[in-house]
């Protein structure tokens, strides 16, 4: 569940992202993160990008529980499934420092934390024979808040869903307030109605994305990096 908006992490959005998926300037970025850094993935400009190493792990749980504690939401099961190899910790880093984090969890046997409310919507995808994912555990620390970082996170997600898991539909909950953020900005729409999660004791929202539908620019560029960094992909 993503319960931050950009007023809520202190963001000052600067420009309509256009299209369903951001583009930013790391998707042009050919240089890997150095090995301090903590993830496995770019360096753009003075932040890393990439998948959170093992060592990461502390500062993921420390700063989620501090943002989303902050905001009044129940942390005590926020990490389930944190260690399952189909939940990929996605992460920003500044020399070793982690500042923002989000997870992008792969559909598979055992299912998505989304299951747990809206199990008979993502049901109508896999029907279809859709390869779903979902985006849960968004953190950024105000003091690195910005349009790029926000950019750079939901590039990577797609970079790694999209580009390298071949998903075509992704999911998120979302507490009510803040759906209309997501639809504006990165053209989610709503697809299950208003329920309880007990995950963070508190209202949400399911939203899809379809990511097949999703810019032919953004996917090309992703692809692009997907090679310069990971080169065996």
């Amino acid at each position: 569940m993503w319960p931050l908006s950009f007023s809520a992490l202190g963001l000052r959005q600067t420009h309509r992202i256009s299209g369903a998926l951001p583009a930013p300037s790391v998707a042009t970025s050919t240089r890997r993160a150095p090995t301090n850094s903590g993830v496995c993935g770019f360096e753009c400009g003075p932040y890393c990008y990439g998948v959170a190493e093992p060592s990461m792990l502390g500062q993921i749980a420390a700063l989620v529980e501090r943002l989303y504690g902050r905001r009044g939401y129940r942390m005590a099961t926020v990490a389930r499934r944190a260690g399952s190899p189909r939940r990929i910790a996605l992460a920003g880093s500044h020399e070793g420092r982690l500042f923002a984090t989000l997870t992008l969890g792969l559909d598979g046997p055992d299912g998505l934390l989304v299951d747990d409310l809206y199990r008979p919507e993502v049901d109508v995808f896999r029907r279809m024979q859709r390869r779903i994912c979902e985006l849960s555990t968004f953190a950024i620390d105000p003091q690195y808040s910005s349009h790029d970082v926000l950019a750079s996170l939901f590039f990577l997600a797609y970079l790694y869903g999209r580009t390298l898991h071949q998903v075509t539909d992704a999911v998120i909950e979302v507490n009510p307030r803040h759906a209309a953020f997501y639809e504006r900005i990165f053209h989610f729409r709503r697809i299950g109605e208003v329920r309880h999660c007990p995950r963070v004791d508190a209202p949400a929202v399911l939203l899809h994305l379809d990511l097949e539908a999703g810019s032919g620019c953004a996917q090309r560029r992703a692809e692009n990096l997907s090679r310069s960094v990971w080169p065996s992909t």
